[in-house]
């Protein structure tokens, strides 16, 4: 089966929209090093000038992307979907399925246990609800304010996010993930893999999803932040991990590489391959074929075609550059 005019109408929006992203998010970023700030540096500027946000901010990030969306082309109404994190909202978290609740000092002895701090040092502050019920906790490691969420249910943790100001950057992307690959094996985080990433204020912020039988199922999701300055952890999200794991049992594959292949658009390179387990419209979970492609002028997209039926499930747009990619 080829393409349609349709489907290739289609594609070529998302190029153009792609294009109009990569150039706005380049204007954002360009003003981020000049007169915008990040977020990090505005907290820091109001908390030591105790100045008003109108007088710390004279023009937002914000204001910067509703420009950059006043400018988007129409896109076709086919709904292609961006990154597969914001899927699961209002669902019991699977990894905690019957296990026990923990009070306050049990999960201080975590984030203890978690940190390498004595206990002690260790302060419960607050409790939330939603989602993951957790308990939260305030401490210090190496002198700087370090904040740890876990669950009250199984006592995981949720995240954990170090106030530390990165000032600059002694290591590239590749000696970062490798050390955010160590912290997770380290924390009993088997069989992940990493699959994108972004650097912003010298931190190296990459997302890992669980593999299973070879299959990358990607609401498995963690996101480990690395210090380019020493390598140490920034910061550990693992709500998306929390939420959704569990062990699959994996549906038969009934399409062949090459029949999914043909669901490809002709005029795009295929650069690589392989299997995963993604999200669809509702709360399930589909086998496809994830192709990595590239067009005639060089823009990348991921098609993915379910490896049961032979339809083609996704399209998102790659955007990447030196600081790391993007989907959309």
């Amino acid at each position: 089966e080829t393409f349609s005019s349709e489907d290739k109408d289609n594609l070529r929006a998302l190029s153009e929209v792609a294009a109009i992203m990569s150039q706005n998010l380049k204007s954002i970023q360009d003003g981020m090093d000049g007169k915008l700030m990040s977020i990090e540096e505005y907290h820091r500027t109001v908390k030591q000038t105790d100045k008003s946000e109108d007088e710390v901010i004279p023009q937002t990030m914000a204001d910067s992307m509703s420009l950059a969306e006043k400018e988007f082309p129409e896109v076709p109404s086919l709904i292609y979907d961006g990154p597969f994190s914001e899927h699961l909202t209002n669902v019991s978290p699977l990894l905690l399925e019957g296990r026990e609740e923990i009070d306050q000092t049990q999960g201080r002895a975590i984030v203890a246990g978690f940190l390498g701090l004595r206990e002690e040092r260790v302060y419960p502050t607050a409790e939330s609800d939603g989602d993951i019920p957790c308990y939260y906790y305030e401490c210090e490691q190496n002198g700087e304010p370090v904040s740890v969420w876990i669950s009250k249910v199984g006592g995981e943790v949720c995240s954990m996010l170090s106030s530390r100001y990165v000032e600059s950057a002694e290591m590239d992307a590749q000696q970062a993930l490798d050390a955010a690959k160590a912290f997770l094996k380290q924390k009993g985080y088997d069989n992940m893999k990493e699959s994108y990433y972004l650097i912003s204020d010298n931190v190296l912020t990459a997302n890992f999803a669980y593999v299973q039988d070879g299959v990358v199922c990607y609401s498995d999701l963690i996101k480990v932040g690395i210090a380019l300055d020493d390598g140490s952890v920034k910061s550990f999200e693992a709500s998306g991990y929390i939420t959704a794991h569990h062990q699959r049992q994996m549906p038969q594959t009934l399409v062949s590489q090459e029949q999914a292949q043909t669901k490809v658009a002709e005029g795009l390179k295929i650069l690589g391959v392989g299997k995963t387990l993604i999200p669809d419209a509702g709360q399930h979970e589909v086998l496809c074929y994830e192709f990595k492609c590239e067009d005639v002028n060089g823009q990348k997209f991921i098609v993915y075609v379910d490896a049961v039926t032979g339809e083609q499930e996704k399209i998102l747009i790659l955007l990447e550059d030196e600081n790391g990619a993007l989907t959309m």
